[in-house]
């Protein structure tokens, strides 16, 4: 199931965020009350639209249903931050991920509704990126550019199966350290035979690609999007292409852009509604 993605305020991490997503999901929008950077960024997007972000019934209107993953990055504009983050928790969405500089601001956006606030960098989004398209990566750290050390629950396809009979080892070349409860922090020990469960997180040791062949479900060793991204990681990825066969996200009276007007969504030089992309 393709993921959904919006980027509310392109700052340095929300760009970051923006160029690795491009390379790994086709369902993304960006926000940004500044004209020239959504000039900028628009071909990396499905969506792109201008709006103060402290207009809050414009950007309510342009949060889309079904929002699987939010990114706030509203450089020092804590106040933006807080009802950006506010909203999108009103709004059901899962998973909110805002950009802050302080410890302050951090705690202050995590009571607001961010499920996760980090420092920004482009090093932290290239170790971000990966989790939020897996269902099933939870983290990784590279150890080098060969080796990988992820937190990965345990797929639907070996649920009931000991860990002997998963053979991750010969299926995808990986080793698996340690285990643990979903729900625990301390990882422990196996016997070869324990049956492995849907809550159970699995420590494993292997290259980016196999990594990425178990835990992205089913994709094949090295290939894919997903596949393609983390072989890229490290050997520093440039400016993310406009992805072959999309449609590009102009501003212009064919796609809806966000009227200055507090309130308002309407295409550049138009009033009325947004225009619904096909």
């Amino acid at each position: 199931m393709k993921r959904h993605y919006a980027i509310i305020g392109l700052g340095s991490f929300g760009i970051a965020m923006l160029e690795r997503l491009a390379e790994v999901a086709d369902q993304i929008v960006i926000i940004d009350k500044q004209k020239a950077i959504i000039e900028k960024y628009k071909d990396l997007a499905t969506k792109a639209y201008i709006v103060d972000a402290v207009d809050h019934l414009a950007l309510e209107r342009l949060i889309p249903e079904g929002l699987d993953v939010a990114i706030v990055d509203m450089g020092d504009n804590i106040e933006a931050a807080i009802l950006a983050v506010n909203l999108l928790k009103k709004q059901g969405v899962r998973e909110i991920i805002a950009r802050t500089n302080s410890e302050a601001r951090a705690e202050i956006l995590s009571i607001v509704g961010a499920t996760r606030v980090i420092n920004p960098s482009e090093e932290a989004a290239g170790k971000l990126v990966p989790v939020l398209v897996s269902s099933t990566l939870l983290s990784f750290i590279p150890v080098s550019a060969s080796l990988v050390l992820a937190e990965v629950k345990v797929p639907a396809q070996y649920q009931g199966r000991s860990i002997m009979e998963a053979d991750l080892r010969r299926r995808y070349n990986l080793n698996v350290v340690a285990i643990r409860n979903e729900g625990d922090d301390d990882y422990s020990y196996f016997q070869p035979d324990r049956q492995l469960q849907s809550a159970d997180v699995l420590l494993c040791a292997g290259s980016l690609p196999d990594i990425n062949a178990f835990a992205g479900g089913g994709l094949s060793r090295g290939g894919g999007k997903v596949g393609d991204f983390f072989n890229t990681l490290f050997r520093g990825v440039g400016r993310a292409k406009q992805k072959p066969g999309s449609r590009p996200v102009l501003l212009s009276d064919e796609i809806a852009i966000a009227a200055a007007a507090p309130g308002t969504v309407s295409p550049a030089g138009k009033k009325g509604k947004t225009r619904k992309s096909e």
